[in-house]
Parts: C-alpha cells; structure tokens; sequence
C-alpha cells in the first residue's frame, strides 16, 4: 500500500487499540476476527467506522466437498498422531461457519445486511512450503515439540512419498462486507 499515500497500516491487537479522533473507511480483518470477541470486535469496529463505513471479514476456508486424495490420507495422519482433534466431518460444515458469521454480524444492529462473497481457488505446495504454512496454524502451533514433529514428519513423507513433493490444496476465500448502519 506505499503507493496510496492515504492508506496506515496499524498492526496491533484490535482490543488494544486507541483509534484517536479519526473516523475509517473500513476495518478489515483477514483471518483474525474470530478470536476477537464478538461484543468488543464489532461494536468498535463500528464505533470508528465513519457512517459510509465497511466491516469486511476475510476466511480462507476448506471449500465444501468430500474428503479425497490428499485431504482424506493427511486425516489419517492425523488421526493417528492427534486423535484428541476428532473427526473434522464432526465439526460445523464450511456453509454453518459462513452462515453463523453472518448472522453474528446481523445481530449486532450495527450494520446492513452482509454481503457474502465466496472466491474458489488453488495454490500448490511443495512439501516444505506445506510444513511452513502448517506451523502458521494455532492449533499445530499449541500442540507440544514432539507431537508436532511428528506429525510434521508424517504429512511431508506422505506429500513427498504418495505425491512427488507437491500438494495441490483447494481454498475457499470468503469475504463478510457490511456497511455500517446509519443511525
């Protein structure tokens, strides 16, 4: 963004920040809304928002279709090495997670009606690239030295042994885009 001079970039955690006096065009979020909560996140996003103003949420989530090549044989990695994460079919369907973030931001009042917006797409991985963007994950993140060692040696055997070193994976971007309603 150094080429448009109005942009700032302000890297901070959301709860913390003091916006000052000024008033934004839009508060964006990329895969970290959901770990702010609701009543504080969206009330302030709202409270500095001018009255034009968008909320827009970004997801990259697991596109809705069944389990095959790659995704169903990492599963098994997975159930083998942290069988205490369950099943992901036993969690809520990548259409439940959209439909309850959007009615989530409806309840507030705060903004229109969102609009959601759903952008297919792929990206290929060679096994290396594929570790690193796990260890990016949280969850991967909390687990203890050894288990994620293994669990990381176990899925780069399985793309450099079944798949050659490259794993294609399919994404779902989703984007939640609200004007702030005019009170």
């Amino acid at each position: 963004c150094r080429c448009h001079r109005r942009v700032t970039i302000q890297v901070e955690a959301f709860e913390d920040w003091q916006p000052g006096e000024g008033r934004y065009d839009i508060v964006m979020s990329a895969t970290a809304f959901h770990w702010i909560a609701p009543e504080v996140g969206y009330t302030k996003a709202a409270s500095v928002l001018k009255d034009s103003g968008y909320i827009a949420l970004f997801w990259n989530m697991p596109p809705e279709q069944p389990l095959t090549g790659f995704a169903r044989e990492a599963q098994a990695v997975y159930r083998d090495v942290v069988p205490e994460w369950g099943d992901p079919r036993d969690r809520p369907s990548t259409d439940e997670r959209i439909t309850a973030t959007e009615a989530t931001i409806n309840h507030t009042g705060l903004f229109e009606p969102v609009q959601v917006r759903r952008y297919p797409w792929v990206i290929d991985y060679t096994t290396e690239e594929y570790i690193r963007l796990l260890n990016t994950y949280s969850d991967h993140r909390s687990l203890d030295e050894g288990t994620r060692s293994r669990l990381f040696e176990r899925i780069g055997d399985l793309v450099d042994g079944a798949y050659g070193g490259v794993v294609t994976r399919p994404y779902l971007a989703v984007l939640h885009i609200a004007r702030k309603r005019a009170f």
